[in-house]
């Protein structure tokens, strides 16, 4: 989780970071402020109606990233696609396996924005990495995560 505040010309200031290392040990939907995420860079979050559960985590911070662990074989990441977003980084377990690019057009809410399965069962890690990158025709470079899915074949 990150903490926040304001400096004196008013711009959001990371002021720290707290971790934890949950495991999503169920097949199960994990919402973007459950305990299994540690955020790191800064992040802010979307209480919109249109994500799932009324919550997500955006960043446009260049190389913020979001972890988590989950005992499977798989996971969905789920989030919103939109005019200003940009391209993320997936890696698993330290290997860069995707690059995402979670711009469109029109607005798109809940989407599966990657999704893996098929991975030996057990614990695996993965990092969000926002690449503070996007189209040229974006708007921003923002990442949203509603949360993840876990799949467990």
């Amino acid at each position: 989780m990150i903490i926040t505040g304001h400096d004196q010309s008013g711009t959001v200031v990371k002021v720290a970071s707290v971790t934890s290392k949950t495991v999503a040990r169920t097949a199960s939907y994990y919402n973007a402020d459950d305990m299994i995420f540690t955020y790191d860079g800064l992040w802010q979050q979307s209480t919109l109606a249109d994500h799932r559960e009324n919550l997500a985590s955006f960043s446009d911070d260049t190389e913020a990233t979001v972890s988590f662990t989950f005992e499977g074989t798989g996971f969905r990441w789920i989030g919103y696609r939109g005019r200003t977003q940009g391209i993320a980084d997936v890696f698993i377990n330290g290997e860069h396996v995707a690059e995402v690019d979670t711009y469109d057009s029109e607005a798109a809410f809940q989407q599966t924005l990657y999704e893996v399965s098929g991975l030996n069962k057990g614990e695996h890690t993965v990092t969000i990495s926002v690449k503070g990158t996007s189209r040229p025709e974006a708007e921003n470079q923002r990442i949203h995560v509603d949360g993840i899915e876990v799949i467990n074949n």
